[in-house]
């Protein structure tokens, strides 16, 4: 087994684990990789306002396959406050012969000014090579967060205040939420908090939302999936949003 962590306190945080056992050529080789990276820190803009992008791809080869994508992003500006929020989850599983394959991947981008943005990627791969058989697993998930409050210059401390100024409260705004709600798994007989799929030919799900709320907004939803019975399904999806 591998281990190995590099860290920069407060601003990156980064962990990588692969442990891969084999006997003989004839017995079954098991592989899992899990890596994950966390950033934080201000963001400035060259002309104000923000845009996100975000999304991700799954694949998977194989008998029986399955391709879930799932993504959820939300710009919002009242006057005082801009929130930006994102999540991207992607699946790929595949089971079937040795030629079988799962690979995901997912991303969020953010540009404008902001007085801190945290954002977290999490992938995990693991396989079970067989001289006749295959099971392939792959996830990859990718959050953002991020607030902008007017009159707090990106990068500096919040609890900094000009000498003679008043302190600023901004008045709490009901229309943006502060957090992201988790997606409704889109599996049928899932129960409990971790989801189960029963894979049986070859399938791809959809779960996307997209939401800008201010005066000037954009938002972008591209999306493909494909499913060819006992070979292939992939499901891809890109987003963009902005707000001025």
């Amino acid at each position: 087994m591998s281990f190995t962590v590099s860290s920069s306190v407060g601003q990156t945080f980064d962990v990588a684990v692969t442990e891969i056992s084999a006997v003989t050529e004839e017995e079954a080789v098991h592989s899992v990789t899990l890596s994950s990276d966390m950033q934080s820190g201000p963001s400035t803009g060259e002309e104000g306002g923000m845009s996100m992008a975000i999304g991700g791809d799954a694949t998977a080869v194989g008998e029986d396959t399955l391709a879930v994508a799932e993504v959820s992003a939300f710009l919002g500006d009242d006057g005082n406050v801009q929130i930006a929020s994102g999540s991207a989850y992607f699946l790929a599983i595949g089971e079937g012969d040795p030629g079988t394959y799962a690979n995901a991947y997912s991303y969020v981008d953010f540009v404008g000014d902001a007085d801190q943005v945290v954002t977290l990627n999490v992938s995990v791969t693991e396989y079970v090579q067989e001289p006749d058989q295959a099971a392939w697993y792959s996830s990859s998930e990718s959050t953002l967060f991020a607030m902008d409050v007017d009159d707090i210059p990106a990068g500096e401390p919040v609890g900094e205040v000009a000498e003679g100024g008043e302190v600023f409260e901004p008045e709490p705004s009901l229309g943006l939420p502060l957090t992201v709600e988790p997606l409704e798994d889109p599996a049928c007989g899932c129960s409990g908090d971790e989801p189960s799929y029963n894979i049986d030919d070859n399938l791809v799900l959809f779960d996307v939302s997209a939401t800008a709320v201010a005066d000037n907004t954009v938002v972008i939803v591209d999306f493909f999936g494909l499913a060819v019975e006992d070979q292939l399904s992939t499901a891809t999806v890109a987003v963009i949003l902005s707000i001025e």
